[in-house]
């Protein structure tokens, strides 16, 4: 849950690493996306195919999960040349470009000791 810029997680969340890592994403797509004035509110999210059926629920937690699934894979994203010509990878394409132009920058590196496995 992310209320006020705070992340506060339930242990049940923090299982696995993947889980945890999975769901402090998610969260921080939250945060961003209040600190951007709810870009949720505004299409495409919320409409056509969402990256996960928890997504579907809602424009914000659409914004939140595709958030989740691009700093999860973000070395490959922003190497990527080529896109899919679908909903899922517009978003993406989407959240690339808002975190390369987030004033300040974001360093985001993949962690080290991932093996991609």
């Amino acid at each position: 849950v992310t209320l006020f810029n705070q992340i506060i997680v339930d242990r049940a969340y923090l299982d696995t690493s993947a889980h945890a890592e999975d769901t402090l994403y998610h969260e921080i797509g939250h945060v961003f996306d209040h600190h951007y004035q709810h870009i949720s509110l505004h299409l495409p999210w919320g409409s056509g195919s969402s990256i996960t059926e928890y997504g579907d629920i809602n424009p914000a937690e659409d914004f939140a999960e595709t958030f989740s699934d691009v700093l999860q894979h973000w070395t490959m994203y922003i190497q990527c040349t080529k896109w899919a010509d679908n909903d899922v990878d517009d978003k993406r394409q989407l959240i690339v470009k808002a975190i390369q132009l987030h004033k300040g920058g974001i360093k985001i590196e993949e962690p080290t000791g991932k093996t991609g496995k």
